[in-house]
C-alpha cells in the first residue's frame, strides 16, 4: 500500500513539475494561453508567472512526505480550478490552447484535457483520503522495492534517469534553438498543410477584385483603414498573421527587416488578433499592426492560413495572388520590391480608387432568400414592381457604423418615390438588431450574396430595378452610395430634394 502511495504521489510530483518548468521556459506562450481562456489582459503577467510557480512548488512539497499534505491539497485545489475553466470555455463553445506543458505540448481543450485534468484530480484526492502514516520517503520506498524484487528495482531506477534525460534534452533543445523550430514551423506551412482543408479555388480573392475595406484599432493606439494605408502612396503588403501562431512569430524579425529595407517600395501592414497592449507578440517594432477581434477581416480576404499575404495596389484593387506561408510571403516582398508581381498577377494600377466592379447594368439580378431580424424569409422577388438600393453592410464595419446615423435620417426623410433600401448585412443577429433601422434588414452571415453581386467590401450598394434587373454600378462608400441615390435617373433624381439633398438637411 505505501508502494502505491508513494508512485502515485511522485507521479503527480512529476507532472505538476513539468507542467510548471516548461511554462517558466515559454512565459509568454502561458500568457497568451491565459488571455485565451478568457481572463482579464491585467491578469495575465501575475498568472503567467504565478501559476508556474505554483505547480513547481507543489511538486516540491509532493516530494517529501513531511509537506506531502499540503502538496495535495494544493494540487486538487489547482486541477479543479483547472476543470472548472475547462467546463466553461468548452460550454462557451471556445477551444483555446491548453499549453499545459509549454511548447513541448500544447493542443486545443477538448474531452481528452477534461478527462486528463479529472484523473489527475481524483489521484490528488486518493493521496488525502489515505493514511498519510503509510507514506513513504524516497529511500524508504526505494529499499521496499528492492527487497521485493532487485531487477525491477534496477530497471525502475533507469527508466526514471532517462525520463530525466529526456526532459532535460527537450528543455535545452527548445530554450537554446526554439526560433529554429519555428522556421522549420514556417517552412512545412509554406507546403499548404493549412489549406488542405479548403480547396485553392477558395483561398484569397481573385485578381482584379476591390480589396474589402477595414478599420481596426492599432496595436499602438488609436485606429486607422485600408484607406489610410493606400493614401500614403504606394502598394500595400497586407500580412496577416495570430499571435498563437508559432511561424507568425518566426517570421516577425523578418517583417520588421523588410519594412526598414522596402518602406519607400510599398507599404507593409499586419492584422492580426490575439494580441494587445499588454501582450504585443513582439510586434511592436512594425508600424501598422491591426487587431481584428477574431478573424473578421481575414474571412473577407478568404484568408484561410497564417502566416500569408496580398498585394493590393493603389486603387485598392488584390494585385497579387494569395501567399500562404513564409517562402510565398518572401517571393510576394521581392516581387513587391522589385515593381513586379507573381506570375498571372496584373500590373499594379498607379491611379486613385474611383469605381467598383460590379454584375453589368442591364443583367437580370440574382434570385435570393434570406431570413431578416424577426426570422422571417424575404426574398429578392417580394420587390417584384419597386426600385430597390441593395446595400451591402456589416455592423462591426467602421464605415458602416459612421454611416448609420445619415442612414436613419434618410430613412424617415425618403420621397414614397425614392427607392427602398434593403440591407444585405453580415454580422449576427442581436448585432443587426440593435441598429434600429427602419429598412429591411437581411441576414448574410456567410457573405454569400455579397459574391453573388460582386460586393466584396462594406458599405456598398447598388440598384435593382422594378423589372429585376441590375440598375447601377456598385458603389462603394457612404459618399458614392449617397451619389449614386442622387444621381439615378428616377423620380428620386428627378425630385424637388434629391438624396444628398436631403442628409444635407439632415446632418
Amino acid at each position: 500500500m505505501g508502494v502505491c502511495i508513494f508512485f502515485s504521489r511522485i507521479l503527480l510530483a512529476a507532472i505538476f513539475g513539468i507542467a510548471g518548468i516548461t511554462k517558466l521556459f515559454d512565459l509568454k506562450g502561458s500568457r497568451q494561453a491565459i488571455l485565451d481562456f478568457g481572463a482579464f489582459e491585467w491578469l495575465t503577467i501575475p498568472l503567467g508567472y504565478g501559476i508556474p510557480i505554483v505547480e513547481t512548488v507543489i511538486a516540491g512539497l509532493l516530494v517529501s512526505p513531511q509537506t506531502a499534505l499540503w502538496g495535495e491539497l494544493g494540487a486538487l485545489a489547482l486541477l479543479v480550478t483547472f476543470l472548472v475553466v475547462i467546463c466553461i470555455n468548452l460550454a462557451l463553445g471556445k477551444r483555446p490552447d491548453c499549453h499545459c506543458f509549454g511548447q513541448l505540448h500544447s493542443e486545443p481543450i477538448g474531452v481528452s484535457t477534461l478527462l486528463r485534468s479529472g484523473l489527475l484530480a481524483v489521484v490528488a484526492a486518493g493521496l488525502l483520503l489515505a493514511p498519510h502514516q503509510e507514506e513513504l520517503s524516497l529511500s524508504a520506498a526505494g529499499s521496499e522495492i528492492l527487497a521485493l524484487h532487485p531487477l525491477i528495482s534496477v530497471l525502475a531506477v533507469s527508466l526514471f534517469l532517462l525520463f530525466l534525460a529526456q526532459v532535460y534534452f527537450t528543455l535545452h533543445l527548445f530554450r537554446q534553438n526554439g526560433r529554429l523550430l519555428l522556421r522549420i514551423e514556417a517552412l512545412e506551412s509554406a507546403t499548404g498543410t493549412v489549406l488542405k482543408a479548403a480547396p485553392a479555388q477558395y483561398a484569397g480573392l481573385a485578381l482584379g477584385t476591390p480589396a474589402p475595406t477595414f478599420e481596426l484599432p492599432l496595436l499602438r493606439g488609436g485606429t486607422s483603414s485600408l484607406e489610410d494605408l493606400l493614401q500614403i502612396g504606394k502598394p500595400l503588403l497586407l500580412v496577416f498573421s495570430d499571435a498563437a501562431c508559432g511561424p507568425c512569430k518566426a517570421l516577425v524579425p523578418e517583417l520588421v527587416a523588410w519594412q526598414r529595407q522596402h518602406g519607400t517600395k510599398f507599404t507593409l501592414a499586419v492584422i492580426t488578433r490575439g494580441v494587445s497592449k499588454a501582450n504585443p507578440a513582439s510586434l511592436g517594432d512594425l508600424d501598422n499592426v491591426f487587431v481584428q477581434n477574431d478573424r473578421e477581416v481575414a474571412e473577407r480576404y478568404r484568408v484561410v492560413g497564417t502566416p500569408s499575404a496580398v498585394l493590393i495596389g493603389l486603387n485598392g484593387l488584390i494585385g497579387s495572388p494569395y501567399a500562404p506561408g513564409a517562402q510565398a510571403i518572401g517571393s510576394l516582398v521581392v516581387a513587391a520590391a522589385n515593381g513586379t508581381v507573381p506570375a498571372g498577377a496584373p500590373a499594379l494600377p498607379t491611379t486613385p480608387r474611383q469605381s467598383r466592379a460590379g454584375l453589368p447594368v442591364g443583367t437580370p439580378a440574382p434570385s435570393f432568400t434570406l431570413s431578416d431580424v424577426s426570422d422571417k424569409a424575404v426574398g429578392l422577388a417580394d420587390y417584384r414592381g419597386h426600385d430597390i438600393l441593395l446595400l451591402f453592410w456589416n455592423p462591426t464595419c467602421g464605415f458602416c457604423a459612421r454611416m448609420l446615423a445619415r442612414l436613419k435620417d434618410l430613412e424617415r426623410s425618403r420621397p414614397k418615390s425614392a427607392p427602398q433600401i434593403v440591407l444585405i448585412s453580415a454580422g449576427t443577429l442581436e448585432l443587426n438588431r440593435a441598429m434600429g433601422l427602419q429598412s429591411a434588414v437581411l441576414l448574410d452571415q456567410g457573405q454569400g450574396i455579397f459574391a453573388l453581386f460582386g460586393a466584396t467590401g462594406t458599405p456598398s450598394a447598388l440598384v435593382v430595378s422594378r423589372d429585376g434587373n441590375i440598375g447601377s454600378s456598385l458603389a462603394a462608400g457612404a459618399d458614392a452610395i449617397f451619389a449614386l441615390l442622387d444621381d439615378q435617373k428616377s423620380p428620386v433624381a428627378n425630385s424637388t430634394m434629391g438624396f444628398r439633398q436631403i442628409e444635407q438637411h439632415a446632418t
